[in-house]
């Protein structure tokens, strides 16, 4: 997700701040790494049993 046409993103960040990581690509990222993380975990209890 954050490769994802990195050179335009260098170049705006460069010209000014770049506000959708804070509303739109921070929080998908936390979202997305809690649910792997909690999927994770489920499989380990469940191979665990």
């Amino acid at each position: 997700m954050w490769s994802v046409d990195v050179r335009a993103r260098l170049w705006r960040f460069e010209q000014s701040p770049d506000w959708s990581v804070l509303y739109a690509e921070l929080p998908l990222a936390v979202l997305g790494g809690t649910g792997v993380a909690l999927a994770a975990w489920a499989l380990a209890r469940r191979i665990g049993r």
